[in-house]
């Protein structure tokens, strides 16, 4: 027994310095450092990491009634938005997409600890719209941003997209593109040329207010995608002309609405501009399938 003694409190000294069980150790520091919030930064080890949970309010009775209002009134698939009705299976198809985008070689976050509606991940950089407002310098942003659209193209010639693809769901650190916020996969509501369409559509609407709405760098940077293919063009095209009647409608009326609306109208003016210099870069092909086109610099795997 003497000699059993000191090896136990040997071990538990052990155990309390260094060995606090993993799980346990997460949900304290979420409790100290993350109580309420729904998406905020921790630090463990000297190391940042993010939590994150579901909005409460996303999931409201009243909110999932008004989005399948929409789904049913919006004719487009392109631009239904989709309609979770639990924060869990909100998690489990983040968690799902994150495993694929990660398989495939493309820059996301990595899963350290998950409970039911919450998730530890890895930090990967500070998101690009936050980094436009930071450097105002033009040539700074057109950089960035054509850095943005090439890790897009990697993206889709694996097959896969984001599908909310706007500014604020991209990082960037140490020369490396990543994509955040991967809850929405639209699964049933569009195939994968819409959804990838949707991408295009949605970064441009995000892209525009910095570079001053000028069209001809967004064709700059846009060019950086490579060649697109002809049913991603289709689509798109299908969807501006869907938009242009909401757009005359709407206009008379814009410096009545706010901001979101007022980019809207820009990005759909832009749009049919755009549209016509990329129908020129693309060749014809019979499959409509995206021409592979691989960068090389930010194919990198997590």
């Amino acid at each position: 027994m003497s000699r059993i003694y000191p090896s136990l409190f040997i071990c538990l000294a052990v155990f309390f310095l260094y060995g606090t069980p993993i799980h346990g150790g997460w949900e304290e520091i979420i409790e100290n450092q993350c109580p309420t919030s729904s998406v905020c930064k921790i630090t463990h080890e000297d190391k940042t990491y993010w939590v994150k949970r579901p909005e409460s309010k996303k999931f409201a009775q009243s909110v999932v009634w008004r989005m399948r209002i929409l789904q049913w009134l919006i004719p487009l698939r392109m631009l239904k938005p989709q309609v979770f009705t639990s924060p869990t299976a909100l998690m489990n198809q983040e968690v799902s997409r994150l495993q694929t985008f990660h398989q495939a070689g493309i820059s996301v976050p990595r899963l350290v600890y998950r409970a039911q509606n919450t998730l530890i991940l890895t930090d990967v950089g500070m998101n690009v719209e936050i980094l436009l407002r930071i450097d105002t310098s033009p040539d700074t942003r057109i950089r960035l941003l054509k850095k943005v659209v090439r890790a897009i193209k990697i993206l889709h010639t694996k097959g896969l997209y984001h599908g909310r693809l706007l500014l604020k769901d991209v990082s960037y650190k140490n020369g490396r593109v990543s994509f955040l916020d991967l809850g929405e996969a639209f699964c049933g509501h569009m195939d994968i040329y819409e959804a990838q369409a949707r991408d295009i559509l949605l970064f441009m609407y995000a892209a525009l207010p910095f570079i001053n709405n000028d069209h001809k760098i967004l064709q700059e940077i846009l060019g950086y995608y490579g060649e697109y293919s002809d049913t991603v063009i289709e689509k798109l095209r299908t969807t501006r002309r869907y938009l242009i009647p909401v757009y005359w409608l709407i206009l008379p009326f814009a410096r009545f609405l706010g901001n979101d609306t007022r980019r809207a109208l820009v990005a759909t003016r832009t749009l049919g501009i755009v549209l016509a210099t990329l129908s020129h870069r693309i060749p014809t092909t019979t499959t409509g399938s995206p021409q592979l086109f691989y960068p090389g610099t930010y194919a990198h795997k997590s």
